[in-house]
């Protein structure tokens, strides 16, 4: 009985990962779309995402107008970080108008202690 039903059940699996392949690809293609349509969508959604984020590690409130996501740069706007519990002149501990965070290959190798073989120096 089990080697008549390992062909249905072989048959039923491959059918499974047809239509789960096609599902995989239909929401890649829909992703994609919103992505390049509608940037500002993704960017909205980063916002959130690193403003709640920010906020989970610093256990105070952290608030930002707007993130754009740019070739090798993250830019985060208007800024505001709550004090913390307590008592505090100022309304708040932190406010910076934009922040700009690039990406570049010198910035990268500055992370990296001195290399030196022969004459050559790296970093």
């Amino acid at each position: 009985v089990i080697s008549c039903l390992l062909p249905v059940l072989f048959l039923l699996l491959a059918f499974l990962c047809k239509q789960l392949l096609w599902l995989f690809l239909f929401l890649a293609l829909v992703l994609a779309a919103t992505g390049l349509l509608h940037w500002d969508l993704v960017e909205a959604a980063f916002c959130k995402v690193l403003t709640f984020a920010v906020t989970q590690k610093l256990g105070t409130r952290c608030t930002m107008s707007a993130v754009r996501l740019k070739r090798g740069s993250v830019e985060a706007q208007n800024i505001v970080i709550a004090n913390g519990p307590g008592e505090w002149a100022a309304p708040y501990s932190l406010k910076v108008h934009q922040l700009r965070v690039q990406f570049r290959l010198i910035g990268l190798l500055s992370l990296f202690p001195h290399c030196e073989v022969g004459h050559f120096r790296l970093g």
